[in-house]
């Protein structure tokens, strides 16, 4: 009975090794390996303040540290990974869900013209004609496939013009539009691209 006892302590103590390994190394390998490439990892600070959906860019405002490309700025997954989330208790649907605190280099790109490419999650997944997924990883590897945290995918909502097409998964495609943070409308993700176009 002993010689079980030790065994099971053993297999519990490795078991739980590889999870905290493998946790840990799935994680550094989600913020490394981006479509854009050139990491930017500052640390991330947590914000204080309500919604941001009031936030507006004002004068002071300092965008020239971010590069354009023509009238867009170029986003990448390296600098939406700079958000972090709070537990708060949400009345709607009466339980803890995580809010996310966006750091205050990404909230100065709170409904700027932006410019991203990522993997495109096909319509059948968002049950949309005019709504898509973006993410960083392939669909395999996405966060709806609990690999990627969800700073990993973001809501393109097209253009109400924009041109049918039909979009193949895990095609590598970079779309421009206006990027808003969500951190109120549980029915969408934390980022979305609205009025979006795929750059040709």
């Amino acid at each position: 009975m002993r010689i079980y006892i030790i065994a099971f302590i053993a297999f519990c103590c490795i078991g739980f090794g590889a999870f905290w390994y493998t946790y840990n190394t799935i994680e550094a390998e989600s913020l490394a390996v981006t479509p854009e490439g050139a990491a930017l990892n500052p640390e991330v600070e947590k914000s204080e303040g309500g919604s941001l959906s009031e936030f507006v860019v004002s004068e002071e405002t300092d965008l020239s540290s971010f590069e354009k490309e023509g009238d867009f700025y170029k986003l990448d997954w390296n600098m939406l990974s700079k958000i972090d989330f709070e537990e708060r208790y949400n009345d709607s649907i009466a339980d803890y869900i995580y809010y996310p605190i966006f750091h205050p280099s990404l909230k100065v790109l709170n409904r700027q013209p932006v410019i991203i490419k990522g993997y495109i999650i096909p319509f059948e997944e968002t049950g949309s004609e005019q709504v898509l997924i973006l993410s960083a990883f392939p669909f395999t590897n996405c966060f709806f496939c609990g690999n990627a945290g969800p700073e990993s995918v973001m809501d393109v909502k097209l253009r109400p013009n924009h041109p049918r097409k039909k979009f193949k998964q895990d095609a590598v495609t970079t779309f421009k539009g206006t990027l808003r943070l969500n951190d109120t409308d549980l029915y969408y993700l934390n980022y979305i691209l609205e009025d979006a176009e795929v750059v040709e």
